[in-house]
């Protein structure tokens, strides 16, 4: 039986709305060139004043003992649940679940401080546009000179141009980490900033304890990270698990036993147009309102009705309205959104769902399809 009361503790922290997300957020904003400025005056107030209040609250209130301490010569209680978890799990899949949601809370934090998965999605990018030039080309030169070889020209140069921005966007989340690191270090005392390096602590002291004791099972954590998505670290460091595994002898000969081909969990991915900036934050208030879930998937509760209003006054607010039901379909694997009718659902159900959405979104979306 699976008992998370002690890691949950420490997940909440990392969840949309915990001290350690919040943190971030507030980093992730602050060091951008026009910071808080580009939000509505409420929303700045916010970040200024009352976030920073419940950061350091929230943190300064946080019991660290089960994650950091030992007790009676015992390793730390978390990691005691843990492996008994682990070994609790009596098939794969339920296996493969588990360890998924040991990385799970620490998605926001993997994507900003360790964006292995974006870096790996444009490097894929480039190795197509690599592939494709040769081919674009190849057609140019076989055609008569028209519009078609001007076309398949363009094509070859677009790739070329795709490259040159995948590579530049490489470059920037190469030096993301050394970027936080040099933001943690120059924080002031009891800033956000300095709370915020406090919870990176916790999350690579997190990172190596997972990677340790996940040895002990013959689990690769790099081979975790890659199917599900989300990268706590980006190598292992054997010296900074050793003191977790017992001896440097120990932590080498565990490395060398881990199977080279592990079948875990694949993350979904997001359509596109739900991985803007304004779509995230849509899609983190429908969480926080119990309409969807961590994975932005629909509740139990959700009406598909519901999801149909969702959709709609998502796309005006985010800005892909003529598409608004396809990206939706696509991550939630539902159809037929545009043939349900608003008027087969709860009116205070739909309500709810409409009060996510500022009144001018609200006013466009009462003259959608009903």
């Amino acid at each position: 039986m699976i008992d998370t009361t002690i890691e949950d503790k420490l997940f909440r922290e990392f969840k949309y709305g915990g001290a350690a997300y919040l943190a971030l957020e507030y980093v992730n904003i602050a060091h951008k060139k026009d910071g808080f400025d580009v939000y509505p005056k409420n929303w700045q107030e916010f970040y200024k004043i009352k976030l920073p209040q419940i950061v350091k609250s929230r943190t300064d209130s946080y019991d660290d003992v089960p994650l950091f301490v030992s007790v009676d010569g015992e390793r730390p209680l978390m990691w005691i649940e843990i492996e008994s978890n682990i070994s609790s799990c009596k098939t794969e899949n339920e296996l493969n679940r588990y360890l998924y949601s040991l990385l799970l809370p620490f998605k926001e934090w993997s994507d900003s401080i360790c964006p292995i998965r974006y870096i790996q999605h444009a490097q894929q990018d480039i190795e197509r546009c690599k592939r494709d030039i040769p081919l674009h080309i190849a057609r140019a030169e076989s055609l008569e000179d028209g519009w078609d070889k001007d076309e398949a020209f363009a094509d070859a140069e677009a790739c070329k141009d795709s490259i040159k921005k995948d590579e530049e966007r490489i470059k920037r989340l190469e030096g993301s980490h050394d970027r936080f690191l040099q933001i943690f270090n120059d924080a002031a005392d009891r800033s956000v900033e300095w709370y915020c390096k406090a919870w990176f602590d916790v999350f690579c002291t997190y990172a190596d304890n997972l990677d340790a004791l996940l040895l002990k099972f013959g689990i690769d954590l790099y081979a975790v990270q890659d199917k599900c998505g989300i990268w706590l670290k980006p190598k292992r460091d054997v010296i900074s698990i050793m003191g977790y595994v017992g001896t440097l002898e120990l932590t080498q000969t565990l490395i060398s036993q881990l199977p080279q081909n592990v079948n875990y969990p694949k993350q979904k991915e997001l359509p596109p147009d739900l991985c803007t900036p304004k779509a995230m934050d849509v899609l983190k208030r429908a969480v926080v309102k119990g309409l969807l879930d961590e994975n932005y998937m629909p509740t139990a509760d959700m009406t598909k009705s519901q999801m149909k209003v969702f959709a709609i006054h998502a796309s005006i607010e985010c800005g892909f309205e003529r598409r608004c039901y396809k990206p939706f379909e696509t991550y939630w694997s539902v159809s037929n959104l545009a043939q349900t009718r608003e008027v087969d659902g709860s009116d205070d159900k739909l309500e709810i769902v409409r009060n996510l959405f500022p009144k001018d979104v609200r006013k466009r979306a009462k003259h959608k399809n009903r």
